[in-house]
């Protein structure tokens, strides 16, 4: 007779000596408990047995940065594994010989989870990287595909070259404004206003503004296409 998990005692043979027997077990732990009676003498002896089922296979449903984007340190993986040993991110900049690996600590094991680790690419800044992730459970291993992105850790800079702190006639002005990169959003506020746009995917614009008589303070928010923002403010004054 055979008890799975001290269960149900089954019956798995008579009078034999050996049998084979396909059982279909949950995944998980189990423990087997196999009992032999002697039909002569009644004797008995039993044999426990602990298995551990795993039919399914990592899954990996996405990672960040995304290929072809911009990268800044982090690393994110969505998966799904209830089993879980580890997960490794493996990353190289193009001069690299090697793959550079760290195992990501504090990932939790289950259906629909996420892990990040945030990992210092100074070295590789305006570089391009090349990543991956590793998802392994005690009998398999799944890979992410190989991302290729571009280190940006900088951000841009603002140069105001009009107007500039003073005292100004009229009631128009030009705003002369230009950045250190290719920028993908370049927007002013004045005086706590909401931001309006000046330009998009730029790194220099002039434009003519009206403005009423009395103080500003215009405040301008360059923000490029890893997401790194800078603001700079230039007051100034119009005169009746």
């Amino acid at each position: 007779t055979y008890m799975i998990d001290d269960g149900t005692e089954r019956n798995l043979c008579s009078s034999c000596t050996a049998k084979n027997k396909n059982i279909r077990f949950e995944e998980g732990n189990h423990s087997v408990t196999i009992k032999a009676t002697n039909t002569l003498n009644g004797a008995v002896s039993t044999k426990n047995i602990s298995l551990f089922m795993d039919y399914k296979a990592p899954k990996i449903k996405k990672v960040f940065p995304k290929d072809h984007k911009f990268g800044f340190g982090l690393f994110n993986i969505s998966y799904s594994e209830d089993f879980l040993e580890r997960i490794t991110l493996f990353y190289r900049g193009d001069s690299d010989p090697f793959y550079h690996t760290l195992i990501l600590g504090n990932c939790s094991a289950g259906k629909d989870q996420s892990c990040s680790a945030d990992v210092d690419l100074s070295s590789y800044d305006n570089l391009s990287l090349t990543y991956y992730f590793s998802v392994e459970d005690l009998f398999r291993n799944a890979t992410s595909k190989t991302q290729t992105i571009l280190v940006d850790l900088t951000d841009p800079d603002i140069t105001i070259h009009s107007p500039i702190l003073g005292n100004y006639t009229g009631t128009h002005l030009v705003l002369n404004i230009s950045t250190s990169e290719v920028v993908k959003s370049l927007r002013y506020a004045d005086s706590g206003d909401r931001f309006s746009s000046l330009c998009s995917r730029c790194e220099h614009v002039e434009k003519i503004k009206r403005f009423a008589t009395g103080e500003h303070t215009l405040t301008f928010l360059a923000e490029d296409f890893a997401g790194h923002m800078t603001m700079e403010n230039m007051s100034f004054f119009m005169l009746p």
